[in-house]
């Protein structure tokens, strides 16, 4: 935990992303919390697409992001998935971490608007913001729902 911390403050200087924590952790941290995840937000894509998405993260070096869309999508469902499963008290300790990782998903906005239209691309702006209406930041999961629903258009050829 104080190595995630250590890292998480000095990314945050950087401007860098924080690194993942161990992917054994991450996978069990999916797999126990999806099925809450997936209740309060049925866009998700399957447990089985997000540990691939996972698996292609972390095959490809601990912080550099490949596919953008997939990137932020495991970002940001880690955060929600630590938000999920953050025990009632230890918000403060754990709070930093999972905004962390949204942190992370949101230093791939500006490339995740551009990419290709993607199920991925709209998955990963809805659980933005989802994420961003935990917080005080409105403007932000407005923002991020009224990109979602573009990208989806777009995807379905609804919009020139």
């Amino acid at each position: 935990m104080t190595q995630v911390k250590s890292a998480i403050k000095d990314n945050n200087a950087r401007h860098a992303p924080t690194p993942l924590i161990p992917r054994e952790i991450v996978r069990r941290l999916l797999q126990n919390a999806y099925s809450d995840m997936l209740e309060r937000w049925p866009f998700l894509c399957s447990l089985d697409e997000l540990l691939t998405l996972l698996d292609t993260q972390y095959d490809t070096s601990g912080t550099s992001f490949v596919a953008i869309a997939g990137s932020a999508l495991i970002q940001v469902v880690v955060a929600l998935a630590i938000r999920q499963k953050m025990a009632a008290g230890a918000e403060s300790h754990i709070s930093g971490i999972s905004h962390a990782y949204y942190r992370n998903a949101c230093l791939l906005m500006g490339d995740l608007v551009l990419v290709a239209p993607s199920q991925h691309t709209v998955q990963a702006l809805k659980a933005m913001a989802a994420f961003a209406g935990g917080t005080p930041d409105r403007h932000a999961e407005a923002m991020l729902l009224m990109n979602a629903e573009y990208i989806e258009k777009l995807t379905q050829g609804e919009c020139p």
